[in-house]
């Protein structure tokens, strides 16, 4: 992928590793791997981390991509790694994943979340509930969808 952002003025760092591990053991192996390691750290760094959010559901992106099949579809509710309030969820699907764990990501400064559509209204509530945000960019249309959600709380 191209690794400059003309619009942030950064350089995309990624974990040279895929995003889902066949096991939990393999993804311990390679949180060992010093490129793993290299850029875990330099997240600790960032100015500024940019996260995608998304919800899990036939159009998920894990699913059309290819890095999920239809048939782990069925355990989609503990694909989430966090519920309706924004607290963790621990699953073996969520622990198989290579990417900032939840809580480091609540830890570190100007945390930006990028989504959009109204299938991601509900997962956006919950990062904000959450506080794992410092920032959201999204349209207008999932803005007020997720703000209509807040309100009916």
């Amino acid at each position: 992928p191209n690794t400059r952002s003309s619009i942030f003025n950064a350089k995309l760092y990624l974990t040279p590793a895929p995003l889902l591990m066949a096991s939990e053991d393999i993804v311990k192996a390679m949180e060992q791997e010093p490129s793993v390691k290299q850029i875990r750290h330099m997240a600790t760094l960032a100015q500024m981390s940019i996260v995608g959010i998304g919800g899990v559901d036939s159009n998920a992106t894990l699913l059309t991509n290819g890095t999920l099949n239809h048939s782990v579809e069925l355990e989609g509710a503990r694909l989430k790694v966090m519920d309706k309030d924004g607290n963790v969820i621990q699953s073996s699907l969520e622990r198989r994943l290579m990417s900032t764990p939840l809580e480091q990501l609540k830890e570190m400064s100007n945390s930006i979340g990028v989504a959009g559509g109204s299938t991601k209204s509900e997962a956006i509530l919950a990062a904000l509930k959450g506080n794992y945000l410092d920032v959201l960019i999204t349209d207008e249309t999932t803005a007020t969808n997720v703000l209509r959600l807040k309100n009916q709380e």
